[in-house]
C-alpha cells in the first residue's frame, strides 16, 4: 500500500476525535441527538482547523443508523462509504474551482431526487467564498426552500466575504485555532502510534510554527521526520529545516544589544544570514519575541495569555530580569518599525545590522550621559537656574496657545483623550490659560496638573503659570473684563508724563514728578 501523510492518515474518524473544537462539535452532537438538525451550516475558521472534516463526520452522523450519542458508529455501510469518498449521500464540491452558476444550477437539479441510503444527502461546498455573485445568488434559491432531505454545509476561510443573505440562512461555526499545547498533545500522540522517537521541545516548536492548524502541524512533522530518517528528531533539526531562528538566538541579540556589545549583535546577524535565514521572517520572529517578553514583563501570570510552553516562559521570565520594561518598550517600536520597511529592501541584512547598531549605540549614549562629572553637574546647575529665572513673556504664551494642539499630541493616554475637548485661550500676560468643556474634565485636569505643566514646559522651554477654567467660566472672565475695561476712563496726564519721562530717558536725564 503507498504511503498516506500523516494529516490524511490521522484525520478524526469522530466528534471526539476533533481536537480544540469542543464548542462546535458538543453542539452539533446535541442538535443530532435531538433531532433539532438544521438545513443549512456554515463553518468558519483558519486552514487546518478541521473545517472539512467536522463536516465529513456530521454527514456519518445524521445518516449512520447506529449512531452513539451523537457520534457515527464507523461501522456501517453508510460510515465507510463516506470515510471512503464513494458515499452519494455526502457530496464535497471545490467552489474554488466550480464557481459558476451553471455547477450551482446542477446541484438545484440534483436536490430534487431524496437518497438512496439514510435519511440525508449532505452537500459540503467548500472554499464557498469563491463563488461568483450569480452563483450565490442561484444557491440562495436552494437555501430558502431546501428539500427535507438535504443539507448545505458551507465551509470557508473568509467569512466577510459570503453575502448577508447567505448568512442569515445558516448557522455559523467559527473554529478557533488550536491551542499550542492541544497541538503538541496531538503531535506526541502520532509519535508515539508511528514508533517515531522525537524530542519533547521540538514538538512544542512544530506546533507554535503552525498557527494554530493542525494539518500545517501535522505536515511539518511528517516533512522533518522524512529528513531525520531513523535518527531522533531533535529541536536544532527542525530550526535547520524550517530556516526559523531559535528564541535563545532572539535573546542573545536583546541580551548584546543592552549590554552594548555592537561586535556579538553583528557576529549573530551574519551566522543567521549564512545558515540560510530569511531576513524578513528573522524581523517578524523578533517582534513576536519582543511582544511575549512585553508581556511577560507586564503581567504576573503571563503563562495564561502566552500560548507557549512552560519552559519557553520561565526563559523569557529570565531575559525581563536583565532588560528593563522600557527598553522593551523602545525595541519592540524599533523592529515593528523596521518589518514595515523591510518588506521592499534589497538589502534587508545590511538594514538589520543598521538597526541593531543604532539601538546598541543609543544605549552607549544614553549610559555615558548619566555619567556626573563637573563639568555636567555645572550645566545642569545652569539649567536650574534658567528655568526660575527665564519665564514666560507675553508673546511666549501667544506662541504656546498656538502650539497647543501639538502639546496634546505629545501626552499620553489617559490624559491624551481628556484633552481633546480642550482648548489653550489668551487669558492676560501671565498666564497660560486652558479651557475645558465641563467640570468633570477640568476636575481631572487639576489632578494631573503638574504633569500638564511640565509637558507645556517641555516643548515649550518656558516656564508657564497655568490656569484652568471651565468654557462657561471662561466667557464670564471675558464678559465681565470688556465690560470694566470700557468704564475705565483713559488718564491723558499719565499717558504724557510716560512719554516725557521716555525721551529724556534716552538723554540719561531722570525726570520725577512733582505732586502739587
Amino acid at each position: 500500500m503507498s504511503y498516506k501523510a500523516l494529516y490524511r492518515k490521522y484525520r478524526p474518524q469522530n466528534f471526539d476525535e476533533v481536537i480544540g473544537q469542543e464548542h462546535v462539535t458538543e453542539t452539533l452532537k446535541n442538535q443530532i441527538k435531538s433531532g433539532r438538525v438544521s438545513h443549512a451550516y456554515l463553518f468558519c475558521g483558519i486552514r487546518g482547523t478541521g473545517k472539512t472534516s467536522v463536516a465529513k463526520i456530521f454527514a456519518k452522523a445524521v445518516n449512520c443508523p447506529d449512531s452513539i450519542e451523537g457520534n457515527p458508529c464507523l461501522k456501517c455501510e453508510i460510515c465507510n462509504e463516506i470515510s471512503s469518498g464513494s458515499s452519494m449521500n455526502a457530496i464535497e464540491i471545490d467552489a474554488a474551482s466550480n464557481n459558476g452558476v451553471d455547477n450551482i444550477r446542477e446541484i438545484r437539479e440534483e436536490v430534487k431526487y431524496v437518497p438512496t441510503k439514510g435519511k440525508y444527502k449532505v452537500y459540503i461546498i467548500d472554499e464557498v467564498h469563491m463563488l461568483s455573485t450569480s452563483a450565490f445568488n442561484a444557491l440562495l434559491k436552494v437555501l430558502e426552500e431546501p428539500p427535507s432531505h438535504v443539507i448545505f454545509i458551507l465551509a470557508t476561510t473568509e467569512a466577510q466575504k459570503i453575502p448577508a443573505t447567505i448568512l442569515s440562512r445558516c448557522q455559523r461555526f467559527d473554529l478557533k485555532r488550536i491551542p499550542i499545547k492541544s497541538i503538541a498533545g496531538a503531535l506526541a500522540n502520532v509519535t508515539l502510534k508511528e514508533e517515531i522517537k522525537v524530542e519533547e521541545k521540538a514538538l512544542n516548536y512544530i506546533a507554535s510554527l503552525s498557527d494554530g492548524s493542525m494539518r500545517d502541524a501535522l505536515s511539518l512533522l511528517d516533512q522533518i521526520v522524512a529528513f531525520s530518517g531513523d535518527e531522533k528528531v531533535t529541536h536544532k533539526m527542525v530550526l535547520d529545516i524550517i530556516g526559523t531562528v531559535d528564541n535563545k538566538m532572539f535573546a542573545d541579540i536583546i541580551k548584546n544589544i543592552n549590554e552594548k556589545n555592537i561586535s556579538n549583535c553583528i557576529e549573530q546577524i551574519n551566522e543567521i544570514y549564512l545558515n540560510g535565514k530569511d531576513m524578513k521572517q528573522f524581523v517578524s520572529q523578533m517582534v513576536e519575541f519582543l511582544r511575549n517578553l512585553l508581556i511577560v514583563s507586564s503581567i504576573h501570570d503571563s503563562e495564561d495569555i502566552l500560548d507557549m510552553s512552560t519552559e519557553s516562559v520561565e526563559e523569557l521570565k529570565q531575559l525581563t530580569q536583565i532588560v528593563s520594561y522600557d527598553k522593551i518598550l523602545e525595541y519592540i517600536n524599533e523592529f515593528a518599525a523596521l518589518e514595515s520597511k523591510i518588506k521592499y529592501d534589497s538589502q534587508p541584512k545590511i538594514t538589520v545590522e543598521i538597526t541593531l547598531i543604532r539601538l546598541a549605540s543609543l544605549e552607549v549614549r544614553v549610559r555615558m550621559s548619566e555619567v556626573p562629572n563637573e563639568k555636567k553637574v555645572e550645566q545642569v546647575k545652569k539649567q536650574s537656574v534658567k528655568k526660575i529665572i527665564d519665564k514666560a513673556l507675553p508673546e511666549d504664551i501667544k506662541q504656546g496657545i498656538k502650539m497647543w494642539k501639538d502639546i496634546k499630541e505629545a501626552c499620553a493616554n489617559p490624559l491624551k483623550s481628556m484633552l481633546v475637548d480642550t482648548e489653550a485661550k489668551y487669558y492676560n500676560n501671565k498666564s497660560y490659560c486652558i479651557v475645558c468643556s465641563d467640570n468633570i474634565i477640568k476636575s481631572y485636569m487639576e489632578k494631573n496638573i503638574n504633569v500638564i505643566k511640565n509637558k507645556i514646559e517641555d516643548i515649550l522651554k518656558k516656564e508657564y503659570n497655568i490656569k484652568l477654567m471651565t468654557k462657561e467660566e471662561y466667557e464670564n472672565e471675558m464678559r465681565n473684563s470688556n465690560e470694566s475695561s470700557e468704564n475705565e476712563e483713559p488718564n491723558k496726564d499719565d499717558e504724557d508724563m510716560k512719554n516725557v519721562e521716555e525721551f529724556f530717558n534716552k538723554f540719561g536725564v531722570k525726570v520725577e514728578r512733582i505732586e502739587n
